[in-house]
């Protein structure tokens, strides 16, 4: 009835169930477990009345302590669908560790049979289209006292074809560390070389496993994927020098090397770089999917596609379909789809790009349905465009709450539906800027450059995209500079800002600063550091502008360089001389000529959409900044009305359910508890770093990043600890070369930590956050590509950039110096200072 765990036992999987399966495997591999029993699922024991399961387990204890004494017990279930391939169960059934007792064992027993029957239980099996199980199997483990425990992954879940192994280790017992009750130290090593790939300075940052112990969990790694397979995740301890492995499952969740999508959150480093709450991409979202995307997939053909969403969220964060993507570059040729596709995608992705058959008539097709479309023609569209902003700021320029605060609701309503149409123009002009043209005429140029100018590595490519600060974006980062000037001009602001932050405290009306101040907000108040309408305005929060004069005055005092904004027009007019130059010397004569006329004309219409494509950001800030302000006030009226208890919870609705609200509808009484739900998953998930890619539902941080780190098993079985990865790889999007300290910034809040030379390190640069540009020495990014908006102001200001280095916030540190050649796409790290 309560039967040894052996390596000789032949016991059906159905009646012991996963983990003891797992178990099993280990012991005929050879390695070391605790001793272990198992009460099967279809055991004499269960049918027994609780006195006679009492009596068993009692002799049992008996045994077990006179063999083991003062040991404990870990009592665990084992259903036949535990620890499998497909789903691991994990939290779902009970575990009960360091039973020491018969009563208390014969409770957890009894608590883990119980656990089957759960309602958590049944709710996973149907999710899983599973049988809710109807008994298992209880598993019996001596408790090892760990002196140091924790997990061993044979597969990065993040990295999976990297050939590498994860372990996570934390004193004591691995239960706290599995439950999340503590913080492990992590290490990654090379399954077959043995190569230490931690960050510098993580095993002395706590690390809890000596030297021996990293290698015996490593050699461990070796003999289950040996022995009884790739991607398996196993739970271990040690205990007086010797390792034992406690459970065995397989790897759940790990991306198909060969998935049917891919999709991508590089996408929204355009727009939706930030986790959206749901009033955001119910309007946001949803003018970028219809009037984007949508539109193209029925214009150029394909709109089958659209049988599927090209954009979907997942876990708060929008991602767009890689097969949508494919499908929409079939129209170019495949040399020019790398380039298209603005680096959204990793080696994967591309591929299926790579592989779209060539359809040059989806592009003739497309072209003659909107030949007759004026707004689809680069010039028209461009001074469409132009017309357009102008009648923006027209008509949205000023303070929205002050304009609309006392207009009745009908007034509202109606004020908000004219802000909706002009979103929706909006997106109807700059569509074919920004989702055609732009990415058209960069991957012909950058093309052209490499066959006509020698340009392969596209260096120049990047330098003739040179520009003085004639964007939007650099005109609101120059005045930013200014009220620094005026800062350290007044005595006591610049004595004010030596001694401790500036603050709206600080504030005296007759002061030349805060008359500018105020102006500037008059001016540039709509600007916010996202598009999330969640995310309140500078004019809302102008402590956020003061903490970017106040980084701007900082680094001017500490001797940054002067802004470039004339010396990179120059690097742009000279990069264009040097490419005209080369064209002439390969062909001479008229043909040399008409070649650099063509070039000449491509560049100019290339910077051209380049202004476009950032000020367009600055009047969409415009307009969403009149939608925030009106659906705020659509809030306050429901929390008046006592819907809504708080009227911020107006952005955890959908535009749809806030019409249903005003209108009274009879579901008002839920929206509350709706409401706040979605506000508590909005923190959660904006607290947590999205996965860049979906492998179809998987996400993976891709296989770009996997080069070079596949490694094979080396003759001599070295495990000398090496340093971690000296080279990282992304995008070129900003020429030159750099050395600084880097500065990791994960918000708005943290730019005013900036110091003049270092190098900004960030997940994604919204326009309003590239105003400490002109003090920083380089720029490293992990989304977006040569047309995003930090690419665009580096080039501006002529800081090196290098977008599309996957996790760098993660792998590098504040404090540590590294070298940003945006010339050659990598970043070296150098030693700390």
């Amino acid at each position: 009835m309560i039967a040894p765990l052996s390596a000789t036992a032949h016991l059906p999987l159905w009646s012991v169930g996963g983990k003891s399966a797992g178990l099993l495997a280990l012991q005929r591999a050879g390695i070391l477990i605790p001793e272990t029993w198992v009460i099967p699922a279809d055991s004499v024991c269960w049918r027994l009345s609780l006195r006679r399961r009492a009596e068993i387990l009692r002799r049992f204890w008996c045994d077990f302590t006179a063999a083991h004494p003062e040991a404990q017990l870990a009592v665990r279930s084992s259903a036949a669908g535990e620890d499998s391939p497909g789903a691991s169960h994990a939290g779902i059934f009970a575990s009960v560790i360091g039973v020491d007792g018969e009563t208390a064992l014969l409770e957890a027993v009894l608590a883990c049979r119980e656990s089957a029957l759960s309602e958590r239980a049944r709710a996973y099996a149907t999710a899983h289209g599973e049988a809710p199980p109807e008994s298992i199997a209880v598993i019996l483990q001596r408790l090892i006292p760990a002196e140091v425990a924790g997990v061993l992954m044979t597969a990065n879940p993040l990295r999976p074809w990297s050939k590498e192994i994860v372990i996570e280790a934390a004193p004591g017992l691995g239960e706290k560390l599995v439950s999340g009750a503590v913080a492990p130290s992590r290490h990654t090593i090379g399954l077959f070389t043995g190569e230490l790939r931690d960050h510098p300075g993580a095993r002395s940052a706590g690390s809890c496993l000596n030297e021996e112990q990293l290698w015996a969990i490593w050699r461990l790694a070796l003999r289950v994927e040996a022995t009884v397979g790739p991607a398996q995740d196993i739970e271990w301890a040690f205990c007086d020098a010797r390792l034992y492995a406690l459970q065995l499952r397989p790897m759940t969740a790990i991306p198909s090397p060969a998935p049917a999508n891919v999709w991508s959150r590089r996408f929204g480093d355009e727009y939706l770089a930030d986790c959206a709450s749901p009033m955001s991409h119910s309007l946001l979202g949803n003018w970028i999917e219809d009037e984007l995307l949508c539109d193209f997939a029925r214009r150029f053909g394909v709109a089958h596609l659209l049988a599927d969403p090209p954009l979907r969220l997942h876990r708060g964060y929008a991602y767009v379909s890689g097969e949508y993507v494919a499908r929409m570059l079939s129209a170019l040729p495949v040399s020019l789809r790398r380039a298209a596709s603005m680096s959204w995608f990793d080696d994967t992705g591309m591929q299926h790009i790579r592989d779209e058959p060539f359809r040059p008539w989806v592009l003739l097709s497309a072209l003659a349905k909107t030949s007759s479309e004026a707004l689809a023609w680069p010039l028209a569209n461009l001074r469409a465009a132009e017309a357009h902003f102008v009648d923006l700021g027209r008509r949205f320029r000023g303070d929205p709450e002050r304009r609309y605060r006392g207009l009745d609701r009908d007034a509202r309503r109606e004020a908000l539906s004219a802000v909706m149409a002009a979103g929706r123009r909006h997106f109807q002009i700059i569509r074919w800027g920004m989702g055609l043209h732009a990415p058209m005429l960069y991957a012909i140029l950058r093309g052209t450059l490499a066959r006509w100018a020698a340009d392969p590595s596209g260096e120049l490519f990047l330098s003739v995209l040179g520009e003085r600060q004639r964007t939007l974006t650099g005109a609101v980062n120059r005045e930013i500079r200014e009220l620094a000037d005026l800062a350290r001009a007044d005595p006591e602001l610049r004595a004010r800002l030596s001694a401790t932050r500036l603050t709206l405290a600080d504030r005296q009306q007759r002061s030349p600063f805060w008359q500018a101040f105020d102006g500037f907000l008059e001016r540039h108040g709509h600007r916010s550091p996202s598009r999330d309408l969640n995310v309140p305005t500078w004019r809302e929060r102008p402590e956020l502008v003061l903490g970017l004069v106040e980084a701007q005055a900082r680094g001017v005092a500490e001797g940054a360089r002067p802004v470039p904004g004339t010396p990179a027009a120059a690097a742009g007019d000279q990069a264009l001389a040097e490419v005209v130059r080369r064209v002439r010397q390969g062909r001479l004569g008229a043909a040399g000529a008409a070649r650099s006329a063509v070039i000449t004309s491509i560049v100019d219409l290339a910077r051209r959409f380049t202004r476009y494509r950032e000020d367009q950001r600055y009047y969409l800030d415009m307009i969403l900044s009149h939608v925030r302000a009106l659906v705020l006030l659509a809030g306050r009226d429901l929390a008046v009305a006592g819907t809504l208890q708080d009227a911020e919870l107006v952005f955890f609705l959908t535009r749809s359910e806030l019409e249903r609200a005003r209108a009274g509808s009879r579901h008002r009484d839920s929206l509350q508890a709706l409401a706040t739900e979605r506000r508590l998953r909005y923190l959660r998930d904006s607290a947590t770093r999205p996965a860049t890619y979906l492998y179809d539902d998987v996400e993976t941080e891709g296989r770009d990043e996997q080069r070079g780190l596949d490694g094979a098993p080396d003759r001599h079985g070295a495990r000398e600890a090496v340093s971690a990865q000296e080279l990282l790889t992304g995008s070129a999007a900003s020429p030159g070369c750099c050395r600084g300290r880097v500065r990791v910034i994960r918000s708005v809040a943290d730019l005013e930590s900036v110091r003049a030379g270092e190098v900004l390190v960030a997940s994604a640069l919204d326009p309003a956050w590239t105003a400490v540009f002109g003090i920083v020495s380089g720029v490293i990014t992990e989304t977006g590509g040569m047309l995003s908006h930090a690419a665009l102001i580096a080039r501006e200001q002529g800081i090196p950039a290098v977008c599309g280095v996957a996790r760098a916030t993660d792998v590098l540190v504040s404090g540590e110096i590294v070298e940003v050649d945006a010339n050659g796409a990598v970043v070296r790290r150098c030693r700390r200072a």
